[in-house]
């Protein structure tokens, strides 16, 4: 099916009450008209075979015209695409009418939206005030649908592209307060590129651009169709489907929890309101339930990760007995078949981001130093990297409760203790953050930490280390204003 809707079609703009604040986003022609205003649509798979696939707008100008065609081929067999291109400015009180007519016209999955190199003539106060409605506009109409924005290309023309650029820092301004809502960074996937080799004039680009561009789109597009999906259903449908009991439902700090059996170990899965691109997630190694406000837990979940957990033991009468082990080597089996189905069954990101805390710690460096390539980070707290070191080991009944015969370890020099294993995770590029008081008497940084990072370091090592020099083992994490360090660190930025 085809649209084409050229100037005459201003008339929509008689849906709008001109200067009419409550229904237009800013008063008449801010801009102005350009000489020519132009609009042009397709959509397709509206009937024949393809007709059940997820669906994108892609919403633009130009620029957006010279990608679809590439972003329709790379989602060939995926998702159908409707496109719609113009000239209009977000200001103009003809765009939201116009706009409305694609939002009407089928349910989307994803809206892949930009709007801006039309806009360089528009104060940036107006246009960030049209970019706010229209895209509230586009939430009320398509509630469902997860959005996009796409920021703006920079041109050959080194004025214009500084206002872009003014603009698209306007625009992520209004969504970032809008939350909810991913970014598809195409002016900085272009600006490095060479202007005589790649744009073909002032505003447009060349076929090998365009391809560069098409396929950051389809990937944004992509993994916003796969966040977009419910994750309660994803969940607990998956476990069920594959026979692992589900034990309870609840809710943990205010999030939907699934706890079910997974091969007679205890699972968690935390689910966010809201998931991030990519579907990230977190793994609490032990002590899941201890300093979650503290330890980035609850601050991830807000952020759009799941938080996970496993945990070894049984269930006896229908009740779990727990039986914590030191990271054997079949606890790391069941650890590794657990992140697999994570990742093959409910599609979570490939590469776990590990949190551990005290004996956490243990088994988080533990998993990592054995299955480097499935890691993408780790967040140590106080941990135990040799136990022989720990204070009052007797008391803690390692022997008994951790299932840790001392023989089974010789010394502080064995290769598979945690704090001689960091050479395969240094090896791999993994980040570590370090947190570790600096009276901890329980276990004592000089020979487990420090230790490690300073071996950890020397093998090229990327580790950030906060010390708290008047903590002692407890409390972990860091102040209820301080979590977003955690956030930082797990979305791969320096640590605040």
């Amino acid at each position: 099916m085809k649209w084409l809707l050229m100037a005459h079609l201003t008339a929509c703009a008689a849906f709008v009450a001109v200067g009419d604040d409550e229904k237009c986003p800013v008063s008449a022609n801010v801009r102005g008209h350009e000489n020519i205003e132009w609009s042009i649509s397709y959509a397709y798979g509206l009937t024949d075979s393809t007709r059940g696939l997820p669906r994108v707008l892609l919403v633009g100008d130009s620029i957006c015209n010279g990608y679809q065609t590439g972003v329709r081929e790379r989602l060939k067999g995926k998702m159908n695409v409707t496109y719609w291109v113009s000239s209009y400015c977000v200001t103009s009180p003809a765009y939201l009418p116009l706009l409305s007519i694609y939002l009407d016209e089928a349910k989307y999955d994803v809206i892949h939206f930009n709007n801006g190199l039309h806009s360089l003539e528009t104060p940036a106060a107006a246009y960030e005030k049209g970019m706010r409605r229209a895209l509230a506009f586009i939430r009320e109409k398509q509630p469902d649908a997860k959005i996009v924005w796409c920021s703006s290309t920079p041109l050959t023309n080194d004025v214009k592209t500084a206002k872009c650029r003014e603009l698209n820092a306007v625009a992520a301004k209004v969504v970032a307060e809008l939350g909810g809502i991913a970014t598809n960074d195409l002016f900085a996937l272009c600006d490095p590129l060479d202007r005589a080799a790649n744009w073909g004039d002032e505003f447009h680009f060349r076929p090998e651009a365009k391809a560069k561009q098409a396929e950051q789109v389809t990937a944004s597009v992509l993994s916003a169709r796969d966040a977009n999906v419910p994750c309660v259903g994803i969940c607990a449908n998956a476990a069920e489907s594959n026979g692992y009991r589900i034990v309870a439902r609840d809710s943990w700090y205010g999030f939907n929890r699934k706890v079910f059996e997974f091969h007679g170990c205890e699972a968690w899965i935390v689910e966010p309101k809201t998931m991030a691109d990519g579907r990230p997630w977190a793994w609490i190694m032990e002590w899941p339930g201890a300093f979650a406000k503290r330890n980035g837990s609850v601050a991830l979940l807000k952020a759009g990760y799941h938080v996970v957990t496993l945990r070894p033991g049984h269930y006896k009468n229908g009740k779990f007995v727990s039986r914590p082990g030191n990271m054997n080597n079949k606890r790391l089996r069941e650890s590794r078949e657990f992140q697999k189905y994570l990742v093959d069954e409910l599609h979570f990101a490939p590469k776990a981001n590990l949190i551990g805390m005290s004996w956490g710690g243990f088994y988080s460096v533990r998993y990592a130093g054995t299955y480097p390539d499935a890691i993408s980070c780790i967040y140590l707290d106080a941990p135990l990297l040799d136990f022989s070191t720990a204070a009052n080991k007797e008391s803690w009944g390692l022997n008994k409760k951790y299932g840790v015969d001392v023989k089974t370890y010789v010394g502080k020099d064995d290769p598979r203790q945690p704090v001689n294993m960091y050479g395969p995770i240094a090896k791999a590029g993994i980040p570590i953050l370090l947190l570790y008081g600096g009276a901890d008497a329980t276990v004592p940084p000089s020979e487990n930490c420090l230790r490690f990072a300073e071996a950890f370091k020397a093998a090229g090592g990327d580790i950030k280390i906060v010390a708290r020099g008047h903590y002692g083992h407890h409390p972990h994490g860091l102040e209820l204003d301080e979590q977003l360090r955690f956030v930082d660190f797990f979305n791969g930025k320096n640590a605040r």
